[in-house]
């Protein structure tokens, strides 16, 4: 949905740094267009002081300009039919209970109003990921204890997506395949970091190994890295569902 009108309500869940409030602030600008009101939440407050301080940055938080809300992505505080958008980038892969997020997305929306989430594509589309998961199956240990959440692929299948949004009550559902490559990633050593410092579920089932499995996980990774993608960029497509509140 494009942000437009003074009216306009948009809620993005798990907003994490803010990067989809500041998105949708620029985009604005550049049209030319009044962006609403836009929330962002978050069950973390560290993550809204983190996106409160890139806003402030960017010089996007102001008088009635975004509202930064901690709680739970399965609990909405908001009344019904509160936003004319919700969307969620990536954060349904951490949340304990999907389906919960799903129906109260459907709940909060109005009528008209649309939700749309992204996740990664699964392995091999997403090489990062297949260079990876690979190295802890080969050289690690695969029964590490990981946070409370969905299997991490699961969305990435259009006819789980599909019958999940259905069941919430969503219509006209879409599923897009969207592709991205990681163009800053230039070794194996910083494939590893992006992982350990830039995710949640990946980052614990990294840091459950005992320090002999990291290093062969490591050499594994190094190894799939200069042989296979050595000059070239990662290909890390994500997966973008949507629908609409039709009632």
């Amino acid at each position: 949905s494009n942000p437009g009108g003074d009216d306009f309500q948009l809620l993005d869940v798990a907003t994490g740094p803010g990067y989809v409030l500041s998105y949708a602030l620029a985009q604005s600008t550049q049209q030319q267009k009044r962006a609403g009101t836009l929330t962002g939440l978050d069950f973390s407050r560290g993550m809204l002081n983190i996106a409160k301080s890139n806003l402030r940055r960017d010089s996007w938080l102001g008088p009635g300009g975004v509202s930064l809300v901690e709680g739970d992505a399965q609990k909405l505080p908001f009344p019904d039919s509160s936003f004319d958008a919700v969307v969620c980038n990536y954060g349904i892969l951490h949340l304990g209970r999907p389906e919960a997020f799903l129906f109260e997305a459907f709940r909060c929306l109005r009528p008209g109003g649309r939700l749309s989430f992204s996740v990664w594509a699964a392995p091999p589309a997403t090489e990062g990921f297949e260079i990876l998961l690979q190295a802890v199956a080969a050289a690690g240990n695969t029964a590490v204890v990981l946070p409370e959440g969905p299997p991490f692929f699961r969305f990435a299948a259009r006819d789980e997506a599909q019958t999940s949004m259905t069941e919430a009550g969503f219509s006209e559902v879409k599923f897009a395949q969207v592709e991205q490559t990681w163009e800053t990633v230039r070794g194996p050593g910083e494939l590893y970091d992006v992982f350990i410092q830039g995710t949640a579920r990946t980052r614990a089932l990294l840091e459950g190994q005992t320090p002999g499995e990291t290093e062969a996980i490591k050499a594994h990774v190094s190894r799939s890295f200069s042989s296979r993608y050595a000059g070239s960029h990662l290909r890390m497509p994500s997966v973008v569902t949507s629908g609409i509140k039709v009632a």
